[in-house]
């Protein structure tokens, strides 16, 4: 009995000394800015077949982008009215304002077009840090009168989504 008293005092010890929210960071690109010094850290969430979310740090400065493809090639641009709405699991919703107009780029793959849109948005760190103590649950782009959901068949995704923003904020690599 003694002994089993011990085995389980010792391993909710080891428990409790162990990270039990131990992540692993890593960022598609962590670098320092040669000119300005600033740390420069990126992370990428892929959440559907063509679509990415995209995290920014630099300096002190944040972004977000969305990246997506669409079959075909289409002439239109995203305009620099456009919004994207973010929703969380708390039921707040902010919105973000486009950074400039985005173009559409190109590619030609195995005999198809493909058009290819990466729409930057400015995102304050407040809403980063709402972001990784809520998650998001859904992502309305609106161009237009259309509105774009780009999150709710993707839920099982989100939680990648936080990961990758508690990342940005904390700064730190796991290859540091």
């Amino acid at each position: 009995m003694r002994r089993v008293m011990i085995a389980a005092i010792s391993a909710v010890l080891l428990a409790i000394a162990l990270p039990s929210n131990a992540q692993e960071c890593k960022f598609y690109e962590n670098k320092i800015d040669p000119f300005t010094g600033d740390t420069i850290l990126n992370t990428r969430s892929p959440f559907g077949k063509t679509e990415t979310l995209r995290f920014y740090k630099r300096g002190n400065s944040y972004m977000m982008s969305v990246v997506f493809s669409l079959g075909g090639q289409e002439r239109f641009s995203i305009p620099e009215d456009s919004e994207l709405f973010i929703k969380q699991e708390n039921g707040n919703i902010f919105r973000l304002s486009i950074v400039g107009e985005s173009h559409p780029s190109h590619s030609f793959s195995q005999g198809y077009v493909y058009t290819h849109f990466n729409i930057k948005y400015n995102i304050t760190k407040e809403q980063l840090v709402m972001i990784a103590k809520e998650g998001i649950t859904d992502i309305k782009l609106t161009e237009y009168n259309n509105d774009y959901f780009l999150i709710s068949e993707y839920k099982d995704k989100a939680k990648f989504i936080k990961e990758a923003v508690v990342c940005l904020l904390s700064g730190k690599s796991d290859e540091e």
